[in-house]
């Protein structure tokens, strides 16, 4: 329960930036109502949102992760009412007044944020429900430590694959004109030349237009960008075997003639710099620490609230 206690620190300084006024209604507020509702007309905008969504019939497992966040968003919406938030918050604030504006609200600005606060305007404002969500998550973030160089070294050597260079390919291109060649004279060249009987030379000097000399090295994100199925899964497979193939990649048949590729070279994956491996490594531990920091909230969070579902 320490996080708990700790979120209670961004209280004193919302107190301070509102004043006593409004810090009296705010420690009333803090004991106020922690129970959630969600109500059959709640459920079925859930399932029609989550159904759109997935452009079918959501499952159960589906269902309940999408009851759960709705649930773990209201507990984060209400415990910023209760801290606070929605007073200090500039975004909030004039999100609220202009709302107010359009209902004809009258009043000074403490007025209208009051009358819109009775009006359930927090709570129903899309906007201002994401706002609040973000800050909160926020502050349970920032009670994350950090991490010392030696445990950074540990976390980069306990997930070498996500410190490494990807794995690339240098590919030729060909392409031959079926003005001039049939395909299945294409076809044969095309598997003396992968063999090696067939030069390069060779074939440049039989295709309509050849990069033999290409220095084009692609990882496999850009293979997945550039080229179809047929070329893709063998291509990633030499990626992954770090190997030149065994077989031909398949012609495939462009306007007026037909491409084909060869794989020319290989380069395995390689470990980044410790300079730069730290400074990802950094990013990645911090994420994943304030991840956990807002699911463990959460769940102690849970234990203070009555659902009804």
């Amino acid at each position: 329960m320490i996080i708990i206690r700790q979120l209670l620190v961004f209280t004193l300084g919302a107190l301070l930036l509102i004043g006593v006024e409004h810090a009296v209604l705010d420690v009333s507020d803090s004991k106020g109502d922690r129970s959630i509702v969600m109500s059959d007309r709640d459920k079925q905008n859930i399932t029609h949102a989550l159904a759109q969504a997935l452009g079918r019939e959501p499952k159960v497992a589906e269902l309940d992760r999408a009851m759960s966040e709705y649930i773990d968003n209201e507990i984060l919406v209400n415990e910023a009412l209760l801290l606070g938030i929605h007073r200090v918050d500039s975004v909030v604030r004039q999100r609220i007044l202009m709302n107010m504006a359009f209902v004809n609200g009258q009043g000074d600005d403490r007025q209208l944020l009051d009358r819109a606060n009775q009006m359930d305007m927090y709570r129903s404002d899309i906007v201002v429900r994401r706002r609040l969500i973000e800050r909160m998550k926020k502050i349970i973030q920032q009670q994350g430590a950090g991490i010392s160089d030696d445990a950074l070294v540990s976390f980069i050597e306990n997930n070498p694959e996500r410190y490494q260079h990807p794995a690339r390919v240098r590919v030729v291109h060909g392409y031959f004109s079926n003005r001039h060649f049939e395909k299945q004279k294409i076809d044969k060249w095309y598997q003396h030349w992968v063999s090696g009987v067939l030069t390069d030379n060779d074939m440049q000097a039989k295709a309509t237009s050849i990069a033999v000399g290409n220095d084009r090295f692609l990882n496999a994100q850009q293979v997945e960008s550039l080229f179809n199925q047929a070329i893709r899964k063998p291509i990633n497979t030499a990626l992954l075997e770090g190997d030149h193939l065994e077989t031909p990649l398949p012609l495939q048949q462009g306007i007026g003639g037909y491409h084909f590729l060869k794989i020319a070279e290989i380069t395995a994956k390689t470990p980044l710099d410790l300079v730069e491996a730290k400074k990802k490594a950094l990013r990645d531990y911090l994420s994943i620490q304030q991840q956990t920091l807002v699911e463990s909230t959460l769940v102690q969070l849970r234990e203070r609230y009555h659902v009804s579902l």
